[in-house]
């Protein structure tokens, strides 16, 4: 299975990133969707749930945060795979809903590289954690 296939809904405030991941993942042959906000992020999955194959969140957002969106969007297409991305360490954002042990999360900044190894690990092995980050 050619997991470049397939499509990816980002989600991140921050404009600049958002055309960043963007460009990074078109170039790797993935079907990119992008979203400024959760609202209209869950729009959209809702509307294209059977053509969505990732789901890729910044976590702190204005309004609905990133978990709080997910567990919407999750909600109505459960299948979906999940990656949260944050420059705050995971620790530091449990208090804003827990981010779970074998939740894919990638710190910002980050590289082309590690960011297209995690979504292509998530998209090949679902349910299983990411690969540890390159030293």
């Amino acid at each position: 299975m050619d997991c470049r296939k397939k499509t990816i809904l980002v989600v991140d405030d921050e404009h600049d990133i958002l055309a960043m991941v963007q460009r990074m993942l078109e170039r790797e042959g993935y079907t990119v969707w992008t979203s400024d906000n959760a609202e209209k992020a869950i729009l959209m999955a809702d509307v294209h749930k059977a053509h969505l194959n990732l789901l890729l969140t910044d976590v702190q957002m204005p309004g609905m945060n990133g978990i709080e969106m997910s567990a919407v969007i999750l909600s109505e297409n459960p299948a979906l795979l999940c990656i949260y991305m944050s420059g705050h360490i995971p620790e530091s954002i449990a208090p804003m809903g827990a981010l779970k042990e074998g939740v894919n999360f990638i710190r910002k900044p980050f590289g082309v590289g590690a960011l297209t190894e995690m979504v292509n690990h998530a998209l090949v092995t679902p349910g299983l954690p990411p690969p540890p980050p390159p030293q």
